[in-house]
């Protein structure tokens, strides 16, 4: 849709169709339902192929779980970060998309949000996964520990 803008800032920390959308001078019902089917969509989508893969090593692990207690112990291992970043994920992307409908929500709730989307999420997944592995999490505290012998020397010096 072609709709004339009577704006050209966007409130935004980030720039997204509906906030371009927020700018016209017209309402855009059209673009509204379908940005939310698609949103919808996309979103069921992805949930749909989460659930039925979570489905289906929750079954292995139940089968294989019955003689060897580490393979529970490594599928929540594994699998319990993964939930923690994606709910997150989910529940910051709908509160941004229901932010959109809601234009008295305050705008620092907004970006506090978009942040969370775009910046927490991805940098919390790989911490997340560091911090359960073994190997990983000893070779950070191998790492900080020569790192902090080393300036322990360069003071001494």
């Amino acid at each position: 849709m072609n709709a004339p803008l009577c704006g050209n800032t966007l409130r935004d920390v980030y720039c997204s169709n509906r906030a371009i959308l927020n700018l016209a001078c017209s309402p855009t019902p059209i673009n509204d339902i379908y940005g939310l089917s698609m949103s919808w969509s996309l979103t069921t989508s992805v949930f749909l192929i989460i659930a039925f893969s979570y489905f289906r090593i929750l079954h292995v692990t139940v089968k294989l779980g019955r003689s060897d207690s580490r393979v529970r112990s490594k599928t929540i291992q594994t699998c319990t970060p993964h939930l923690v970043v994606y709910v997150l994920y989910q529940i910051a992307s709908v509160v941004i998309i229901l932010s959109f409908r809601f234009p008295s929500l305050s705008q620092n709730i907004k970006k506090f949000f978009s942040i969370l989307v775009f910046i927490v999420s991805p940098a919390i997944n790989p911490i997340i996964y560091g911090l359960v592995s073994k190997e990983l999490r000893a070779s950070i505290i191998k790492h900080f520990t020569n790192l902090q012998a080393r300036q322990k020397r360069i003071r001494a010096v």
